[in-house]
């Protein structure tokens, strides 16, 4: 007899895989991570966004602050409108200053950002309930590890970059220019080398999260969870990527607009009346703070979505190569979640 009623006589058909959360226990399709990268932020959008709304705006809090800072260091142009030494010399080491600030700020926001979407996606795939407060408990021990593997992909793939970089910088002092620009050929491979390897490691943070791996041995097993899918782990992130950019660009698009216009207009401009066009620190303050925290809001929105995918990679990894499916469907019913060394 069949196994469902309308199969034809002889058939066997296997029963639908279980759905405790918002992924089917069985190898994921690209319509399933999509679908489920969605699914995930209708469901959890206070566990996801909350601990990123508050580190978008401390970040914007205290960059804007120390722009203010670097303003008022730099002084208000003279009359000729042309910066003196001191003032150029300034306003490069307020640069520097900032550029390193930026780094470091998105390097903690990026590492933040991937732990806690990685937790959610641990209790998302068995639908287990998840604050924000717990969200943040629990990848609150995960951030420095994250931070460490993350570096450690970004060396290895940039060694790869620099290596093959080596030999023109060689040809350039023991034989001639011509010699190196040939030499430069070789960035090619080396780019392409490069790009390989950062795909083939996108799977570090969920190993390091879900299975309480250290970074070095979180790259080695992500680096064998992802053979033979490079090409998916490639593609389908940079495709629920573009579902977020979509929307942020428009909107980048308007807040240029707006303040473009707002740097144009009579009341900054001054030239008119004869005043300085010179803000005021506090002015000048403002107006950053204003753009960076639209900048930030706008990139939190969307910078859930690759960590959800690449976790929902993961979890696609270890089904069609470890039949995890049948040890996640009987923990969904009890109050273990998806990792915790799993």
């Amino acid at each position: 007899m069949p196994a469902w009623p309308w199969a034809a006589p002889g058939w066997v058909v296997a029963p639908p895989a279980p759905k405790p959360g918002t992924v089917p226990l069985r190898p994921l399709d690209l319509g399933d991570i999509v679908s489920g990268v969605l699914a995930t932020v209708r469901r959890y959008p206070g566990s996801l966004y909350y601990p990123l709304l508050v580190v978008a705006l401390g970040c914007a809090g205290l960059f804007s602050g120390c722009a203010g800072l670097a303003y008022a260091e730099v002084g208000p142009l003279p009359a000729s409108h042309r910066m003196t030494d001191h003032q150029l010399v300034g306003l490069t080491v307020a640069s520097a200053v900032l550029v390193v600030l930026f780094m470091l700020l998105a390097v903690i926001a990026s590492a933040i950002t991937s732990a806690v979407g990685t937790v959610v996606v641990g209790h998302a795939v068995l639908g287990h309930p998840l604050t924000a407060r717990q969200a943040w408990s629990r990848a609150r021990g995960h951030v420095w590890r994250v931070v460490g593997v993350q570096l450690l992909a970004a060396i290895a793939a940039l060694g790869i970059l620099v290596g093959s970089l080596l030999p023109s910088v060689l040809l350039y002092f023991v034989a001639s220019p011509i010699a190196a620009a040939y030499g430069l050929l070789l960035l090619v491979p080396g780019l392409g080398g490069a790009v390989y390897v950062g795909v083939r490691l996108v799977l570090a943070v969920p190993v390091l999260v879900l299975e309480e791996q250290r970074p070095v041995a979180a790259l080695r097993r992500a680096w064998q969870l992802n053979r033979g899918a490079w090409w998916r782990s490639l593609g389908i992130p940079y495709l629920v990527r573009m579902i977020g950019d979509l929307a942020v660009r428009v909107a980048m698009t308007v807040l240029a607009m707006a303040v473009s216009r707002l740097l144009a207009s009579d009341s900054l401009d001054g030239a008119q009346a004869g005043l300085s066009i010179w803000l005021s620190e506090a002015g000048f303050t403002m107006l950053v703070l204003v753009v960076c925290l639209a900048v930030a809001l706008l990139m939190a929105v969307r910078a859930p979505l690759a960590p959800l995918s690449y976790g929902l990679l993961y979890l696609d990894r270890r089904l069609r190569l470890e039949d995890l499916g049948p040890t996640l469907a009987a923990a969904a019913g009890t109050g273990r979640t998806f990792g915790h060394g799993w």
